[in-house]
């Protein structure tokens, strides 16, 4: 990386070396003011500076990252990723020249594109995520390591605090990064998810110019599914997504809807949209050869829709293109003398499972403590979803959210909850016993304009229910897409007394800087991370999560705590508040208020 290099330099020779393209999006990565915001809440100082810049940056970047290597080859699961998706020599030359410009001031815009870039590499590779920054926490280890060589002193020193710091810096760059791709994009074929679609498409109907959206759906997806397997499946649709991205001009939109269907926004009118159709449908013509000596042949189906005549709103206007490409399928069909009638994809048994139970009233909620580390008190607990099967057997949430992440059944379900845990609350207070509880508020429960009034219903009926009786839990992930229409909700709730936390805190470190604009009045530390804590990679990714946390003053909780040799752990390290099958496996409405009394007989110190 010479002088002057940037992120849209390595965006550039990534798709030049790599099959599948990745589109340039420059307002992807807005984490500048975020960085320098996020530096001083670490309490980065001139002092820290040259004390930084007066290192050996070459020779400590040199042992560093030959001792970082060393000990990834004794992590399997770290080693496979390595060599999986790259080679130690491409890797360690681009650590390697990221660590040797870490004189640079971090707030300065020079320092965070070389770790922007840094991080699109990783990511073009394929490695991010928990293990991008498990590995990354170890890299930490070994550069303070190689910090002492030569130094006589053992205690911690205002050089390694200076290290730590600019590096926790570091991390939140590269992270913050990772996050803002891969929350706006499919995984699979690196082009922009649904959300992300369907808000440029609102900001292009804002700017009130005529354009035409194109659903494409791809015909003869199913069988090479099911012949092949969805692996060879999942090489076909990265095929497509790059054979139609070069097909389209530079102004174009193209982006994965789900499933084998994607969706295609025409800005230029000019531009003849059955002309662009043909083109599409003649990048499919020659077959796929992701199987030597098989190649694959698939055709799509196309519906389209003009902005404004066929609609004014997004969901109008992709209705429209829906139907008309329901109406192409079928006219296609009609040409089957057989036609094949496909059994219900799993979401759609899942949507129906839900619907099912919402009708037949088989919702429940059960109740999980949460535990201070200190005082060894409850603090309060979470209310947990589970659906009766007709079967009797309780299903749990992984079993059927995936199914309606997308669908209205959600507001449905999130709604029942909540009166199930008002209604609980009550009783308990009928008999005596007055809980905090802490409920889940999913990004679709945030944006609903009617959430306030539900609220307030509830209270009416309910009224010795008061709001800062109650958390609202929040996914990281609601916090990285719309985030001013949620401030507002997020601030009046506040208002009225509620109590909000940010749950599977980890998953994406860009949302750090939300937490110094909204009310946060706990972090919930993510299972993954949790459950590493007795690796080295694990423990110090623990720990600087926690430094984190420390830093803004926030209460920490962790999540998925199995056993008492990590409660202690994690207690050691600061965390504020534990929950887990260590503690208690989630229990009915009914056992909540006798927990209580045996709960020292359960807690045991040692």
């Amino acid at each position: 990386m010479g002088q002057g290099w940037s992120i849209k330099d390595a965006w550039d020779d990534h798709n030049a070396n790599h099959e599948y393209p990745l589109r340039w999006d420059p307002q992807l990565f807005g984490v500048v003011d975020d960085v320098r915001v996020f530096a001083d809440l670490l309490g980065w100082n001139p002092r820290y500076q040259q004390v930084f810049s007066a290192l050996p940056w070459e020779t400590i970047a040199q042992e560093a990252v030959e001792r970082f290597y060393a000990r990834i080859q004794q992590i399997p699961e770290l080693d496979r990723l390595i060599r999986e998706r790259t080679t130690y020599d491409r890797m360690q030359v681009l650590l390697g020249e990221h660590l040797e410009r870490l004189r640079d001031d971090p707030h300065d815009l020079k320092a965070i594109t070389y770790a922007e870039t840094v991080s699109l590499r990783h990511l073009a590779r394929g490695i991010y995520g928990p293990q991008f920054q498990a590995a990354y926490a170890l890299l930490m280890s070994e550069i303070l390591n190689a910090s002492r060589q030569g130094s006589t002193y053992t205690t911690w020193s205002e050089q390694d605090d200076a290290i730590f710091r600019r590096m926790v810096i570091e991390m939140f760059v590269m992270t913050a990064t990772q996050v803002a791709f891969t929350s706006r994009h499919d995984g699979l074929t690196q082009l922009p998810n649904r959300d992300f679609t369907e808000e440029r498409i609102q900001d292009w109907m804002s700017e009130g110019k005529p354009f035409t959206v194109i659903f494409a759906d791809l015909n003869g997806f199913k069988p090479i599914n099911d012949q092949y397997g969805h692996g060879t499946g999942d090489k076909v649709l990265q095929m497509v997504a790059r054979r139609w991205r070069w097909r389209l001009h530079e102004s174009d939109w193209i982006g994965r809807w789900g499933g084998d269907e994607f969706l295609i926004v025409c800005r230029d009118q000019r531009v003849s949209v059955s002309e662009l159709v043909a083109q599409l449908r003649d990048a499919l013509t020659v077959p796929i050869a992701v199987i030597p000596g098989h190649p694959l042949s698939v055709s799509a189906s196309f519906g389209w829709a003009h902005y404004p005549q066929d609609g004014q709103d997004v969901d109008t206007l992709l209705q429209v293109a829906d139907q008309a490409l329901y109406a192409a399928k079928r006219a296609r069909q009609s040409w089957l003398l057989n036609p094949i009638h496909p059994e219900r994809s799993k979401a759609a048994d899942g949507i129906a499972f839900v619907d099912e139970a919402l009708r037949q009233d088989r919702v429940r909620v059960f109740y999980q403590p949460i535990i201070k580390a200190k005082s060894r008190t409850i603090w309060e607990w979470e209310a947990l979803v589970r659906i009766e099967g007709a079967d009797g057997v309780l299903y749990a949430p992984k079993d059927f959210l995936p199914a309606i992440a997308q669908h209205h059944l959600l507001r449905q379900l999130d709604d029942r909850v909540m009166r199930l845990v008002f209604q609980d609350m009550s009783e308990w207070h009928q008999h005596g016993w007055k809980g905090h509880v802490a409920v889940n508020l999913s990004y679709m429960d945030l944006r609903d304009p009617n959430l306030l009034a539900l609220l307030e219903s509830y209270h009416r009926q309910w009224p010795s229910v008061k709001p800062h009786a109650l958390t609202f839990e929040i996914l990281e992930s609601a916090l990285l897409v719309d985030m001013d229409p949620i401030k507002q909700t997020v601030a009046e709730l506040d208002q009225r007394g509620y109590h909000f936390a940010l749950d599977d805190f980890g998953t994406g470190f860009s949302s750090l800087v939300h937490l110094r604009e909204l009310p946060i009045r706990q972090i919930k530390i993510d299972i993954q991370f949790v459950a590493n804590w007795s690796t080295e990679p694990g423990r110090r990714l623990l720990q600087a999560i926690l430094a984190f946390a420390k830093t803004l003053n926030v209460p920490t909780v962790a999540e998925g705590v199995e056993n008492l040799e990590q409660r202690n752990a994690l207690a050691r390290w600061g965390v504020t508040a534990w929950q887990g099958y260590a503690i208690s496996y989630p229990l009915p409405s009914r056992d909540v208020a006798s927990w209580q009394p045996h709960f020292d007989d359960l807690m045991p110190d040692k």
